[in-house]
């Protein structure tokens, strides 16, 4: 059942294109028949006193009609002349023999065109041209030599005229063919393309042809001899205009050579009609040919201009963007680079952090453990004194001398006081190495659940002795707004290293205001947004950040601070820490002379961990 309903829907599809190409010969013809029709009454209007014509425009016609809309139309050409002839000219048997030689003539040379030119359009180059020009010469002498015979069979002409009715057929065909087929082609040409004529095209046109007029009516219709100054017009038309005002004035200066010399005047009309036919189809032919290659070679200069015009513009374009590639490709190397560089340091500060906390901390520890044993023998020693004193009230004065040499009473009374001091001491260095051993975060190169808080505090305490009140501003007041955060899933270490660069940005801000009385403060606030999102604000009241820098302050290299204070990549590395490795969001708030906030968003959870 498939097979049968494919092979009903292929021919379907036969017969419709069959419909639309017989449609399509239909239309030809009705539109071809009163166009033939007109143009030999036309030729037969001009004619010499023989009867012979300079011109039959329907082979060019003709040719140019399969050129144009291909060689199926043949029939279509066949019936036409068929009906024109038998109606003005001939019988019927000769109309059939001259409409089969004209068709002929049309169809082998559209054949020979395609076959040598291989392009729709033959006048884009000069050696185009060329060939479309040699291409009418060697074919059409044969079908006027079995015209001419005809005729003369026929009895319509006698065989003492044979030679000039095969020359006439001949030279008129091809005339023809090289003056209305390429106005034809080219006009349909420029029409298919949509090109639009430009208005300095268009007045030129409008000179060269009120020039071509002028000059042709001088040598046609006053008998001056100065018929090949037509040659200037056609000229300056190759060289300036477009191939289809080219081809027109071409066929207007074929008309008035042509109603002229007919008519008696210019310097073709002779005594013999054939040299007058002569001469004036030698004229016409001459320009034509001339005008006809110079204008496509002119065709051909604009067409290589316009592509490598093209070329050229599509090269520009490919620069730049390869250029902008690279800028691009730079840039990101460039901060890759840098983030490197930055990374590097850090983790070398780190180690060295974690280096130092760790020599610290050993011997830290043993003084801080021992100390407690030292009060206590201290505190027993010192009760000894008293208990000695107490029940020895006369010592000897050796004994008396020494005590008031070592001051006794202070020793008694400083040493706990010193001892307490020295605890005290060891508690804060202590303090210390564990805020830099939770800020360098050395042995957590992995996700690890840390408490947000605690790294906080941890770079708090290593930014403690910039917090402090100098002779330039006051003491930086750290208000802390902690909410209720369970463990987060971060890198520890980069997130540190985040808080580490807003905060120094915070005091960098703060000494820049130069304000003494207002409060210097710093507000840290923490919170969970829709239980799945932890919220970090980091607020400072300093001078701010203008509107036009606020867009460029997560850059590469863009830094607000005096050359030697900042590299430009505090920022933008926190942003990548952010939101790259950590799936969030870092964003800035700041008016001018009010203060900048910074605001962290951290999922709770990481679904898929960056690699660092």
């Amino acid at each position: 059942m498939l097979p049968t309903q494919a092979l009903t829907k292929v021919r379907i599809r036969c017969v419709g294109e069959a419909c639309r190409r017989h449609r399509n010969l239909l239309i030809g013809f009705l539109i071809l028949l009163p166009i033939h029709f007109a143009l030999a009454k036309l030729a037969t209007a001009f004619t010499f006193s023989d009867g012979t014509t300079a011109i039959w425009p329907s082979s060019g016609v003709f040719l140019a009609t399969l050129l144009l809309f291909g060689r199926r139309f043949w029939i279509v050409l066949l019936i036409c002349d068929f009906i024109i002839n038998r109606t003005l000219f001939f019988n019927t048997p000769t109309s059939l023999v001259v409409a089969s030689l004209n068709a002929i003539d049309s169809t082998i040379i559209t054949s020979l065109v395609a076959r040598f030119i291989k392009l729709p359009y033959p006048f884009n180059r000069a050696q185009d041209a060329i060939k479309f020009i040699a291409l009418l010469l060697p074919f059409t002498p044969f079908t006027a030599l079995v015209g001419a015979t005809t005729q003369c069979i026929v009895g319509i002409s006698t065989w003492d005229n044979f030679r000039l009715i095969w020359l006439g057929w001949y030279i008129s065909t091809d005339v023809s063919m090289l003056i209305i087929a390429p106005a034809l082609v080219t006009l349909f040409h420029h029409l298919r393309t949509r090109q639009r004529s430009q208005r300095k095209s268009q007045t030129e046109f409008v000179l060269a042809l009120a020039l071509l007029i002028g000059i042709g009516c001088a040598a046609f219709g006053s008998n001056y001899p100065v018929e090949y100054m037509m040659v200037l017009p056609l000229l300056w038309a190759a060289f300036r205009l477009e191939q289809w005002q080219t081809t027109l004035l071409i066929i207007v200066m074929a008309i008035i050579a042509i109603v002229g010399t007919s008519k008696g005047f210019g310097s073709f009309a002779k005594d013999s009609v054939g040299t007058s036919l002569m001469l004036l189809q030698s004229f016409m032919s001459a320009l034509t040919i001339v005008t006809l290659i110079l204008s496509a070679a002119m065709q051909e200069n604009r067409t290589s201009a316009t592509q490598l015009e093209q070329a050229n513009n599509e090269l520009e374009h490919r620069v730049e963007h390869r250029t902008a590639e690279l800028m691009q490709t730079l840039q990101e190397l460039q901060t890759t680079q840098a983030q490197l560089v930055q990374k590097e340091k850090m983790s070398s500060l780190g180690q060295l952090v974690a280096g130092v906390a760790h020599e610290i901390n050993n011997p830290v520890n043993f003084i801080h453990g021992n100390l407690a044993h030292v009060q206590e023998y201290t505190k027993n020693l010192l009760a000894f004194v008293e208990l000695h004193q107490q029940y020895n009230s006369d010592p000897p004065p050796e004994i008396l001398s020494a005590a008031e040499d070592l001051d006794l009473e202070f020793l008694q009374e400083d040493l706990p006081k010193m001892l307490s001091s020295m605890k005290l001491g060891t508690d804060r260095i202590r303090q210390i190495v564990l805020s830099l051993r939770n800020f360098s975060r050395m042995d957590e190169a992995e996700f690890k659940d840390v408490d947000i808080h605690a790294g906080i505090d941890s770079t708090l305490m290593i930014l403690q002795h910039r917090l402090k009140a100098t002779s330039q501003r006051p003491e930086i007041e750290v208000i802390k707004d902690y909410g209720t955060l369970p463990l987060v899933e971060c890198y520890a270490g980069q997130l540190n290293q985040v808080f580490m660069n807003i905060l120094v940005n915070a005091i960098d801000a703060l000494e820049e205001r130069r304000i003494q009385n207002d409060p210097h403060q710093i507000k840290i606030r923490t919170d969970v947004v829709d239980a799945t999102w932890l919220e970090i604000a980091i607020a400072d009241n300093g001078i701010g950040i203008p509107h036009h820098i606020q867009q460029r302050i997560f850059d590469p290299f863009f830094t607000t601070k005096p050359i030697g204070k900042g590299t430009g990549m505090g920022m933008s590395i926190s942003y990548q820490i952010i939101t790259e490795n950590h799936n969030g969001k870092l964003d800035c708030r700041s008016t001018p002379n009010e203060g900048t906030e910074f605001i962290i968003h951290l999922p709770l959870q990481q679904r898929v961990p960056s690699a660092v």
